[in-house]
């Protein structure tokens, strides 16, 4: 059975290129909201989740909203966060809520993919 694979960000493109990097590795779910994410991940178990924090211009933390709803009923999922902040408050709260990893956009694709494969190794 496939991998379950959930990208989280309101930026179309970006979902759409991640989308095309792991869609032959994993089962590959979109949401470009908070509470869509929060709807894919009621209705099934996802592997690996990959969040944005900040999603929409009035939502400066909705991706950790997202995770903190996420680790309500899953402690086991893999979590990347992919984001443009710098502040080390979202930083340190995001690792307290058990992320894996923690990207700062931008980023190189390679750099994401290299890290998803070390989670499923």
């Amino acid at each position: 059975m496939m991998r379950r694979l959930l990208i989280v960000d309101d930026e179309e493109m970006i979902v759409s290129q991640m989308e095309r990097m792991f869609y032959d590795k994993f089962r590959v779910f979109t949401a470009n909201y908070a509470g869509q994410a929060v709807e894919v991940l009621k209705d099934g178990k996802i592997d690996i989740v990959i969040l944005d924090i900040k999603m929409g211009p009035f939502s400066d933390r909705s991706g950790l909203k997202v995770l903190e709803k996420l680790r309500e009923n899953n402690k086991n999922t893999e979590v990347i966060i992919v984001s443009a902040i710098d502040d080390q408050e979202v930083i340190d709260q995001a690792h307290r809520l058990g992320i894996s990893i923690y990207l700062r956009k931008p980023f190189h694709p390679n750099v994401l993919t290299r890290e998803v494969e070390k989670l499923v190794s």
